[in-house]
């Protein structure tokens, strides 16, 4: 596979097809420094088979997120922009910063949703807008400290999901 060929501890995988010539495929891993990656193919060939994309030459990205600090709400939410970098140490850095270890990741209409184990916070991103939010995984009726709350929360992000391309059809 074209991501993830130098190793890692990865831990999930989704895609952006909404452009059928420009195709993105992201890989997160869960690691401190576990930058999300997005990669798109230099040459767009479904064929018979749509596995074949994943394959060959393309552009590798990594996610660096650029918070707006005066945006911190009490509850804890945050917001800011974020940008894609051909370099990898920056995004690394930024997954260390800000989003550590990366549980799972869902992508639906535009919106990529990860949840993060370490840093413990649910990141909702624009793709289009390059634009993104977050707000903290603990308190309320499910304050745990284990991965069983990001579960929960990234099957949540998923009915979600499910729900809105049902109720489109």
């Amino acid at each position: 596979m074209t991501l993830g060929m130098e190793g890692g501890a990865f831990e999930a995988f989704d895609y952006d097809i909404r452009n059928l010539e420009k195709p993105r495929f992201f890989l997160s891993e869960d690691d401190d420094q576990g930058a999300l990656r997005r990669w798109t193919p230099s040459v767009v060939n479904y064929g018979m088979d749509p596995w074949d994309l994943l394959h060959g030459e393309g552009l590798t990205e990594y996610l660096v997120l650029e918070p707006d600090f005066s945006s911190v709400s009490r509850a804890g939410g945050e917001s800011g922009t974020f940008r894609w970098s051909t370099d990898e140490q920056e995004g690394r850095e930024s997954a260390d910063n800000y989003y550590r270890s990366t549980e799972g990741i869902q992508v639906d209409d535009g919106i990529l949703y990860m949840v993060t184990k370490t840093s413990k916070r649910l990141y909702t991103l624009d793709l289009d807008a390059g634009t993104y939010s977050s707000v903290s995984t603990q308190g309320g009726l499910f304050d745990v400290r284990c991965c069983a709350l990001h579960c929960l929360c990234f099957y949540l992000c998923a009915r979600l999901v499910i729900n809105r391309r049902v109720n489109s059809d």
